[in-house]
């Protein structure tokens, strides 16, 4: 195991994934259903029996080769950080579409900005998930520093994968940001390797060392899977290439600089729980006794299905404290639509989603309350959400862009959802 650098995020450790036990007992008014029970696996594909991080350990001692023949080489976070950027966001206000509420009826904004020109019109890619430096230190880190996840919408045959930007949101400026691929390693023609991992990424939580990010498929087993921040990787971004190359006997990522390896996979095999957000919820924040993974599920307009809100303790480590989760809650009442949930303070926060033609919602809620009470519309398409105490405010994000835009029955656009909602935003929570 590692010893992690002394950085801007120090006192991050390398962590393993089961620890002991322990944190609250459910609320006496929540409507509880049943606990989810995870498995892990750990084992590289192609390896027979060494784990991820074996294969980690191989690609370190390459990335460490003084002339650096294998093409790889260690990218610490902090170095990132105090490099030039790969790209730039734009400072820009939050507007609003046509129908727009009334200003009591908005959030009151922290911060706003948007993509550059190309990440913010693009059709291949969707923004998904957010969480940022404080969910991983907690305290009041000097800089605000997100992780921010990027599905790989099916416009193109060929899937790209799932791509996390690393983004420097300064006091004032536009911010600063890298992006960087999630690989799973892998054993590839004898060789310790990497692939693609293609993933929907709708939630992330960024604890310690580790990025845990939510795991959905329509017709597989739902999860988390995890990455390890103190292995960041960087590889000519020249070919078409992921992965070993035995032509040249170097690595490449597709034509991306970074690539970000994951250490374990846990699985839900019951297979009746959407993985479909996740967020930190820290001890000093809220009512819960441990810091906590929060995962929540989306449903659909025409769902009649009640969606819950599971919670897995962590341990000092960073690991999860047990594969059972502490507790699992019906959302009572009507809540179709919910793209992200955490909780502050007692208080469950859900951004809810109604399509690329309508405003979103913010919406509150605890268990024993019915249905989640309204807070704040949001442009359309909200995001993730992760709380933030500097500042008391939840960072969220949308996903639209032109070409996410629905079809009439001539083919033609909806002129009603022409609007551009990619922005990332921070909104100020009552005191």
């Amino acid at each position: 195991m590692d010893t992690p650098r002394r950085t801007i995020l120090r006192g991050l450790a390398a962590a393993p994934f089961i620890a002991g036990a322990g944190g609250l007992l459910l609320p006496p008014t929540a409507t509880a259903a049943a606990r989810r029970r995870l498995t892990v696996r750990t084992n590289a594909p192609g390896s027979g029996f060494l784990t991820y991080r074996d294969v980690i350990r191989q690609l370190d001692a390459r990335a460490m080769t003084p002339d650096h023949r294998w093409g790889i080489a260690r990218a610490p976070l902090d170095v990132i950080l105090a490099g030039s950027p790969q790209r730039r966001g734009v400072v820009e206000r939050l507007t609003w579409p046509a129908g727009s509420p009334p200003a009591g009826e908005t959030p009151p904004l922290h911060t706003v900005f948007r993509w550059q020109d190309d990440d913010y019109g693009t059709k291949d890619w969707r923004p998904q998930g957010i969480t940022t430096n404080y969910d991983s230190l907690g305290g009041s880190p000097a800089r605000t520093v997100l992780l921010v996840s990027w599905d790989a919408h099916p416009v193109r045959a060929e899937k790209q994968g799932t791509r996390v930007s690393i983004v420097d949101v300064p006091a004032g400026g536009a911010p600063r940001y890298w992006h960087v691929l999630l690989v799973e390693p892998e054993i590839k023609h004898g060789q310790p390797s990497f692939k693609k991992v293609e993933l929907h990424a709708g939630g992330l939580a960024w604890y310690r060392n580790l990025l845990y990010v939510a795991e959905f498929h329509d017709s597989a087993p739902n999860g988390i899977r995890v990455f390890d921040l103190n292995h960041l990787f960087s590889v000519p971004a020249t070919k078409d290439v992921f992965g070993y190359n035995p032509g040249d006997r170097k690595y490449y990522a597709r034509r991306y600089g970074y690539v970000l390896p994951q250490v374990a996979r846990y699985r839900d095999t019951a297979g009746d729980f959407r993985y479909s957000q996740l967020a930190l919820e820290r001890a000093g924040d809220g009512s819960v006794a441990r810091d906590s993974l929060v995962v929540s599920e989306y449903q659909g307009p025409k769902s009649s299905r009640t969606p819950h809100i599971a919670r897995w303790e962590l341990a000092a480590d960073g690991g999860l404290a047990s594969l059972t989760s502490r507790e699992t809650l019906d959302i009572e009442g009507t809540a179709t639509g919910i793209q992200g949930a955490v909780g502050v303070r007692g208080t469950y926060y859900l951004s809810m989603s109604a399509g690329p033609t309508g405003n979103g919602h913010l919406r509150t809620w605890r268990p024993g309350w019915g249905a989640p009470k309204p807070l704040w519309r949001t442009p359309p398409g909200p995001e993730d959400l992760s709380y933030d105490r500097r500042g008391n405010v939840l960072w969220s994000l949308g996903e639209y862009a032109p070409g996410d835009q629905p079809r009439r029955k001539d083919g033609k656009r909806d002129p009603k959802s022409v609007y551009f909602t990619r922005h990332v935003y921070a909104m100020r929570l009552p005191s």
